[in-house]
């Protein structure tokens, strides 16, 4: 019934629910898995910062901005947040690498399976949808709550759209 299957994680536990599941159709149906990560390069969430600072994923580095006379305190400021910007992006994405690669492994651990791994950047319900579209998948399976869930109760949630707007059968998974 189901050829190709994508699975959205987050590092929620609704996520790895999804992962099992996801697994568990694969495996019935014999049908190829991808995995997606979606880096959205807003706050991170605070399990995502735990992860990374006890991992130690990414070497955080100090601001290096010159206060001195030449530089204008505005220029400062724009210097000080491009560089907690940049410094942000680089451990979502070490994260989100993190995250993919782990999933990738216990798939294989505990059902035989390997899985395409994609770690996307954007607006998550936009990003799954597209890598469903080049993955031809005919499934999609997410948590029905991730770990920005306060954006969700303002902008809907990543779930409620993908389903809305999805070209095939998505699974939502409490």
């Amino acid at each position: 019934m189901f050829k190709s299957i994508l699975v959205a994680i987050d590092g929620s536990d609704h996520a790895r629910k999804a992962l099992r599941i996801a697994a568990d159709i694969a495996g019935l149906y014999q049908a190829e898995l991808s995995i997606v990560h979606v880096v959205t390069g807003k706050k991170l969430a605070d399990e995502v910062k735990r992860m990374a600072e006890v991992e130690h994923l990414v070497d955080t580095p100090k601001p290096t901005v010159s206060y001195d006379a030449t530089v204008s305190a505005e220029m400062s400021r724009m210097l000080t947040n491009s560089s907690l910007h940049n410094a942000i992006a680089q451990i979502a994405t070490a994260v989100g690498q993190r995250l993919l690669d782990e999933a990738g492994s216990r798939l294989h651990e505990t059902n035989g399976l390997e899985a395409g791994k994609h770690l996307e950047r954007g607006d998550p319900a936009r990003e799954i949808l597209a890598c469903a579209k080049r993955t031809n998948a005919d499934l999609v399976v997410l948590g029905n709550r991730g770990l920005s869930d306060i954006v969700g109760v303002f902008m809907g949630s990543v779930s409620a759209r993908v389903t809305h707007a999805a070209e095939c059968t998505v699974l939502t998974v409490k």
